[in-house]
C-alpha cells in the first residue's frame, strides 16, 4: 500500500529520514549529513547517498546521474513539504 516517509533537515546539516511501511510492522530510520548546492540536496549516510532536487513545495529523488525518475512509479518518489 505504500510507505509514509518523513525527512527532517536540521540546521547543523544533519538529517533524519523516517519511513513506516503501511500495513506492515516495519519501519526504518536513516541518519546522516546533507549538503545543499542550488536546488540539489545530497543526503549522505553510512551506506551511500541520495540525490534529491528541491522545488518550492516538494522534493524529488533523483537517479545516480542526477535525472528525475520517470515512468509509472515516478510519483512515488516525491515528498511534499509541510
Amino acid at each position: 500500500p505504500g510507505i509514509e516517509t518523513t525527512l527532517i533537515l536540521n540546521p547543523d546539516k544533519t538529517y533524519t529520514l523516517h519511513s513506516v511501511y503501511i500495513d506492515r510492522d516495519s519501519c526504518s530510520n536513516d541518519k546522516g549529513t546533507y549538503t545543499l548546492k542550488g536546488n540539489l540536496l545530497t543526503l549522505k549516510e553510512e551506506n551511500g547517498e541520495y540525490l534529491i532536487i528541491s522545488r518550492r513545495k516538494q522534493v524529488r529523488l533523483l537517479t545516480d546521474d542526477k535525472q528525475e525518475i520517470t515512468g509509472a512509479l515516478a510519483d512515488h518518489y516525491i515528498l511534499n513539504k509541510e
